[in-house]
């Protein structure tokens, strides 16, 4: 072992707080080791990462589990540095498996699931929910790992046993693992365990958003239509699905389709304002001046301090040529943000 890194073990503090001072001594150690500019330093972080030093003598007597955390956090910190994946992954694992320290283990899971060493990333996931049982997060890292594996049914088994723990909120976890699935290589292949969570939660509106939402990600946008007529039968007036519905419609450009639900929904549910603003807004991009003017009007009516519609309201007056309307609407939004 180098004097430098020597040297810090002697200094460091005993205290139970290891996520701290590894911290601080690896920055310390990796200005004075300097090991990125080293030539050799390849050979020796693979010799690191054997759990001997580079000259091939045994480790000496003192260093305890307190030294190799220290050790192997400062390993896997340096060969992150300078790149090397797989060394960093399996530096922090151990690291991990010595301090049980939370913040050690997620980074464990970081380094591990950046290398694609996904079955390790998984069993730090399901070290943390130990670790941290109050916590969404570990949740949510043993749902990616387990995606990244490509295990559906653990995947489905794990977010099942999760919803029914006291306190959970299964239609929140359940579009956190669509969104999770959806940042899969092939959304697709995963629709089937939406089209399960959706029949086994099927009185749950989020699950039917969710699916809709992978659906779309899969290029699939008929399963997405019927998840989302589902959503709004369950959850009448839900603007968030009208609002995901607009999205795709706008992108599919399907006006007629986009224009008479739009226009229905807002009969239908007129309070709707975030739909309304986001229809004007599309109906100003499309030329539509004088029917975009009328909803900003409508929305400025309903929300009198909606800086946005008032000022949109102004100017597009403006375009049109109604001075007294523009001069109004542009003094209403002077007086809300001078």
């Amino acid at each position: 072992m180098t004097s430098c890194f020597a040297r810090f073990l002697d200094l460091m503090p005993k205290t139970r707080h290891k996520t701290l001072v590894v911290l601080f001594l690896a920055g310390t150690v990796v200005g004075c080791a300097a090991v990125p500019e080293d030539p050799k330093a390849q050979t020796v972080t693979q010799a690191l990462a054997a759990g001997t030093p580079a000259s091939g003598e045994q480790v000496e007597p003192g260093f305890d589990r307190r030294s190799e955390l220290i050790f192997q956090y400062l390993l896997a910190d340096i060969a992150a540095r300078r790149g090397d994946d797989q060394a960093a992954a399996e530096a922090m694992l151990r690291a991990a498996e010595i301090s049980q320290d939370p913040d050690v283990v997620v980074r464990a899971y970081g380094l591990s699931m950046q290398a694609g060493h996904h079955a390790p990333a998984l069993e730090m996931a399901r070290l943390l929910v130990q670790l941290m049982p109050d916590s969404d997060r570990p949740r949510v890292l043993e749902l990616q790992a387990l995606m990244a594996l490509g295990r559906p049914d653990e995947f489905f088994n794990t977010l099942v046993e999760y919803n029914n723990e006291p306190g959970s909120k299964p239609g929140r976890n359940l579009r956190r693992a669509s969104e999770i699935l959806g940042r899969s290589a092939d959304p697709s292949a995963w629709l089937s365990v939406m089209e399960r969570l959706a029949e086994h939660y099927a009185d749950e509106p989020e699950v039917h958003l969710a699916h809709a939402w992978l659906a779309y990600k899969a290029s699939r946008p008929d399963l997405a239509e019927g998840a989302l007529n589902r959503a709004l039968s369950l959850h009448p007036g839900w603007q968030q699905v009208a609002l995901m519905k607009l999205g795709q419609l706008k992108k599919a450009d399907d006006r007629a389709a986009l224009s008479a639900f739009t226009t229905k929904f807002l009969v239908e549910f007129p309070d709707s304002n975030d739909l309304r603003l986001a229809w004007a807004r599309l109906l100003t991009e499309w030329g539509e001046l004088e029917s975009a003017l009328e909803q900003f009007n409508e929305l400025a009516r309903r929300e009198p301090g909606n800086s946005d519609a008032i000022y949109a309201s102004g100017v597009l007056s403006l375009e049109i040529g109604d001075i007294q309307n523009a001069a109004r609407r542009l003094g209403q939004y002077l007086e809300l943000d001078p």
